[in-house]
């Protein structure tokens, strides 16, 4: 199997798919305001909620979607969420109330789980001396998606409606799920899938959590999607407050948000590019601490400019985390493994997302905007406090005899 032709195709339908998404996730809050509701909940409980089913919905169901891929191959589990994505989200531009909206975010978050399958399907096939550049890349697809997709969904939401981005979002996910489907290819190891079709699920799963290698790993990866999720559900509220406008904030706050994920983008790529020699545990620590420091002053700034700033150095900081998180999670599994591994880190990821987005709001609600912030930063801070417990480079495992033949080091070499 050419492993770099079907990683290339992975990417560019990592970064659709992600534009996709990100076409419509920043501007939910608004999208409810919209809708109608039969219980009477407020606009920032509501926010967070249709924030937060999702994640729940996901963090149940992604072991069990992990241990199929180890059974039954990972190409189709990233079919099916992105297949299983784009159909909920298109049906979310119909919907009337917003307890329908949470009904078909619940329903997304059983079916979909995109990155955790990408990430899953190439940690089989790639090299493992090289798992900080191809999950820096994977992850440099992410925010390149994340990056576009707010700036065009503010666009589209202030010119045509809210619905006209989740029609446009679910087009996207189904064309890059057929593209999957059509021109990657998972070379099939008979052998280990029938050891694990054989094998108990439990057990399976037993293993997997007395690895402490992992489990440190799982720790650090709520921390960071808690942290990273926090503000989504009041950051309209606060961009608004702030300029003291109410036209065109689809457009505004598109346009922090793509600001704010090209610095993402840049520190994904650079450390993806270093950290396997730098070590991940000095970049998590170093990249934790910093973000923090970054983030606990934009909930106290009153400028537009100085939101920007500080913005753009926490995207640089927290984009170096997720590559070497990643990284270090391939680093610590077995082969065979990995399905069940991004499922699980799928489902804790998908619980920091739930609880995070009600976290926020309710401190939105308590006490003001800023104390989201400050509450995001020190979360950062215990990430970097709590990565000293992650173990030495060299106490990591290469599989390097299931790859014997040596790779020159211009296969690696990236391509825009």
């Amino acid at each position: 199997m050419n492993w770099k032709r079907s990683f290339y195709i992975i990417l560019v339908a990592q970064m659709f798919t992600s534009m996709g998404f990100s076409l419509i996730f920043p501007f939910l809050p608004f999208y409810i305001k919209e809708l109608d509701t039969a219980l009477g909940l407020g606009t920032e409980v509501l926010s967070g909620l249709v924030f937060s089913s999702q994640a729940l919905a996901m963090a149940l169901v992604s072991p069990l979607w992990g241990a199929i891929a180890d059974r039954y191959g990972k190409k189709p589990m990233v079919v099916r969420a992105m297949i299983g994505g784009a159909v909920t989200v298109f049906l979310m531009g119909f919907v009337k109330t917003a307890e329908q909206l949470i009904f078909l975010r619940i329903c997304q978050g059983l079916l979909s789980g995109v990155i955790s399958a990408t990430s899953a399907l190439t940690a089989s096939f790639a090299p493992r001396e090289k798992s900080g550049y191809v999950m820096g890349s994977l992850q440099v697809a992410v925010w390149s998606g994340v990056a576009t997709g707010p700036f065009i969904g503010g666009i589209l939401a202030d010119i045509s409606g809210i619905r006209t981005t989740f029609v446009i979002t679910g087009t996207l996910l189904f064309l890059s799920g057929v593209s999957v489907l059509l021109f990657v290819h998972e070379k099939a190891d008979v052998k280990q899938k029938k050891e694990k079709k054989n094998s108990n699920l439990f057990s399976d799963w037993k293993s997997l959590f007395t690895n402490k290698k992992v489990m440190v790993v799982y720790v650090l990866r709520f921390l960071s999607s808690m942290a990273n999720n926090m503000l989504y559900p009041v950051l309209p509220f606060f961009l608004a407050a702030m300029v003291g406008v109410k036209e065109n904030l689809g457009t505004l706050t598109g346009t922090v948000i793509g600001v704010m994920s090209v610095s993402t983008i840049v520190g994904g790529f650079v450390m993806a590019r270093s950290s396997d020699k730098f070590g991940h545990k000095k970049v998590v620590i170093l990249a934790s601490a910093f973000t923090a420091l970054f983030f606990i002053p934009q909930g106290l700034v009153g400028k537009m400019w100085q939101f920007v700033a500080l913005s753009l150095f926490a995207g640089l900081c927290s984009g170096a985390l997720t590559p070497s998180l990643s990284a270090l999670l391939v680093q610590s599994s077995d082969r065979g493994t990995e399905g069940s591994i991004y499922g699980f880190d799928n489902s804790i990821v998908a619980a920091g997302r739930a609880v995070a987005p009600i976290a926020g709001s309710l401190l939105a609600v308590q006490f003001s905007y800023k104390f989201t912030f400050i509450a995001t930063g020190l979360v950062f801070m215990v990430m970097a406090i709590f990565a000293y417990f992650l173990p030495k480079k060299n106490e990591f495992v290469y599989d390097r005899e299931f790859y014997p033949v040596s790779v020159s080091k211009n296969d690696f070499n990236p391509e825009p």
